[in-house]
């Protein structure tokens, strides 16, 4: 089997052995020639990933070292049988300890000069991975939130979802973290 991989994803070059052959390059440096022969891509979010990249190679596997899919032609893997897999929520705790230090910081300079967040109400915008989590240890620290994702309230009836709030209304807030992917091309385009 050969693998073309982003030399830039941590750890890959732990492949080494497991696989025939591991081509390691820097994402902007593969295309379309360095693939023909391959059989899958793993890259980053500096990849793009569609049919000028894969047209005609041998790729049958794409894995993607980010969260985020807005490098990746979802439609044209699927159109063309092409197993994908991404890394959603891989990062999700870490960015969530982000946060609370970040919040944590702010508490020390609140304007009373206390250290607390009572009566502070924290919004959060997009509630997927990151911003469910966000929520949950925000809650679980006694710290009052209020959620805002427009397209998972269209699309999911949920206990959690059931609560989401409008955009406006979050914006309000004492505190508002933003967890959302970059996206042009939807209703809700967030760039």
């Amino acid at each position: 089997m050969k693998v073309v991989a982003d030399s830039g994803i941590l750890g890959v070059d732990r492949l080494h052995g497991a696989v025939s052959e591991l081509v390691l390059l820097p994402g902007r440096d593969i295309d379309n020639a360095c693939l023909l022969n391959a059989d899958a891509l793993l890259v980053r979010s500096i990849t793009r990933v569609d049919k000028s990249l894969l047209d005609g190679t041998a790729v049958t596997f794409v894995g993607t070292a980010t969260s985020g899919r807005n490098h990746i032609d979802e439609q044209y893997l699927r159109d063309e049988s092409i197993a994908f897999a991404d890394s959603k929520g891989a990062n999700a705790s870490a960015v969530v300890d982000y946060v609370f230090a970040a919040l944590a910081y702010l508490a020390r300079f609140h304007a009373d000069g206390g250290a607390s967040f009572a009566g502070t109400t924290v919004g959060i915008v997009g509630v997927g991975c990151v911003g469910s989590l966000l929520n949950k240890r925000l809650e679980a620290a006694g710290i009052n939130t209020l959620c805002c994702d427009p397209p998972r309230a269209l699309s999911e009836q949920s206990d959690e979802t059931s609560r989401f709030v409008a955009l406006d209304e979050v914006m309000r807030c004492d505190v508002v973290c933003v967890h959302v992917p970059l996206n042009n091309d939807a209703e809700y385009s967030t760039s």
